[in-house]
């Protein structure tokens, strides 16, 4: 379930996304496409495998590698949301088989930006569930951490995590 933060991480930064100018960062209504890659580790209890702190004594570390494409809206006030298929696998690779999530959806909203530098903050909350309408049937929350982002490009958002919620 830490791999939603990846998911985050990416819609967060991609609310700043796209035809900024030189120099600065504003906020645009737009739609956006998004590719997350990395790897992440989750830790687990040995007896329940329920997700427990990494500091805990004896726990379980299930290295995993991501991968997240999707595509989503985002408006001027830096409201956003996104579907997005995501696959988690074990690494180094082994006999168990990727878990794919078809159906995750990203709401998230920026708390704080400052245009002149692309620097913000921001919040999301991580849905599983299908999409009928503008409404989630049955939906299930996932992940809501807060992230701190950095723009690197007027082109291109990019997102830095400064921290992990454990």
């Amino acid at each position: 379930m830490k791999a939603r933060f990846l998911v985050l991480l990416l819609m967060l930064a991609t609310l700043t996304s796209q035809k900024a100018l030189a120099q600065n960062f504003p906020l645009k209504a737009r739609t956006f496409s998004s590719t997350v890659t990395g790897s992440l580790a989750i830790c687990l209890n040995p007896t329940t495998f329920a997700l427990e702190a990494c500091t805990t004594k004896g726990v379980l570390v299930a290295p995993l590698t991501v991968l997240s494409v999707g595509r989503g809206v985002g408006d001027a006030k830096g409201n956003a949301c996104s579907s997005v298929v995501e696959t988690d696998s074990d690494f180094p690779v082994d006999a168990s088989p990727p878990l794919v999530t078809k159906n995750e959806h990203v709401v998230a909203k920026l708390t704080t930006y400052d245009p002149t530098t692309g620097v913000g903050d921001g919040t999301s909350t991580t849905y599983t569930g299908s999409v009928r309408g503008p409404r989630l049937t049955a939906p299930e929350r996932l992940w809501h951490p807060p992230a701190h982002f950095t723009m690197l490009s007027p082109r291109m958002a990019i997102g830095l995590i400064s921290s992990l919620p454990v």
